[in-house]
């Protein structure tokens, strides 16, 4: 196991306290509010950790006896339309949230039972068996990569609940950090993407923050790739952002807008800033 699992690790566990400890403190009225994610209350956030968690228990343990394929009725991910994929989890959310997980208290049961398997389970997989191949909607990645977007789902879903409550609430910065170290894997990279942009737009940016990690992004028509940057290198970007990596994380999963970012000081940018505008258009799709 190497230090960067190890440090997912502990930050799974961490948020997944705080999750729960957050969730519990929340009054019946506050269950029902609408979160920052899209379609959903609270309590569908909620639901739907439930449900990923029971995804990624059956994953895991299906790939520990060498069975990365779709479950019966799935189908395999060069099939899946994402759009179509999205509809089906928001979806699947809200009916659980209105059926099996109508009250908060049999909800937050439910969720820590599952955390607690869910952790216990990543605990004592074997140095050996990370990069065993397991199943994911969108493509076969290792169990190392699954870990990573768990916490990615557990800091994202967390920012959609209690920011609505507390203006001031942020994704911490070392869980934000490990986020973007996750992007840079190029399993991962490689479905950072926007099919239907213009393929001739390409842009080289850098994002600078208070603390010695900073990060390249280079976009080349439909796809990105993220990495670390390399200390004095020779090549300048086209754009410079200065940012959090909290704030960062928001923009690149479309839950901040640039525009307000800069107009508010929270981000500023050095360099071919019209670029910067195409770039925000670009993880959103738009």
């Amino acid at each position: 196991m190497n230090e960067i699992t190890k440090e997912i690790l502990a930050g799974i566990k961490s948020s997944s306290s705080n999750l729960l400890r957050g969730l519990d403190k929340l009054e019946s009225s506050q269950w029902e509010l609408p979160s920052k994610c899209h379609k959903w209350a609270i309590k569908d956030v909620a639901s739907h950790m439930v449900a990923i968690d029971g995804f990624y228990h059956n994953s895991i343990m299906r790939s520990l006896q060498g069975d990365f394929e779709p479950i019966t009725g799935i189908p395999s991910p060069n099939e899946i339309e994402v759009k179509v994929l999205s509809d089906g989890i928001a979806a699947r959310a809200v009916q659980l949230s209105e059926t099996m997980l109508k009250t908060k208290e049999n909800t937050l049961n439910i969720l820590s039972d599952m955390e607690s398997q869910i952790n216990t389970t990543w605990q004592n997989i074997a140095p050996d068996q990370w990069d065993y191949q397991t199943y994911h909607p969108l493509g076969t990645i290792s169990l190392e990569l699954m870990l990573g977007t768990k916490l990615i789902e557990n800091a994202l879903h967390m920012w959609d609940i209690f920011s609505i409550l507390d203006t001031e609430y942020s994704i911490p910065e070392d869980l934000a950090l490990l986020i973007m170290k996750i992007w840079t894997q190029r399993d991962i990279g490689e479905r950072i993407y926007t099919a239907d942009f213009d393929r001739e737009f390409s842009v080289g940016i850098d994002l600078r923050t208070e603390s010695n990690t900073h990060f390249n992004m280079e976009v080349s028509g439909p796809t990105l790739i993220m990495s670390e940057s390399i200390p004095f290198k020779s090549s300048v970007p086209d754009v410079i952002i200065h940012a959090s990596f909290s704030t960062f994380v928001l923009l690149l999963t479309a839950r901040s807008n640039l525009h307000d970012e800069l107009s508010s000081g929270t981000v500023k940018a050095e360099g071919r800033t019209k670029e910067l505008l195409r770039f925000h258009n670009w993880f959103r799709g738009i």
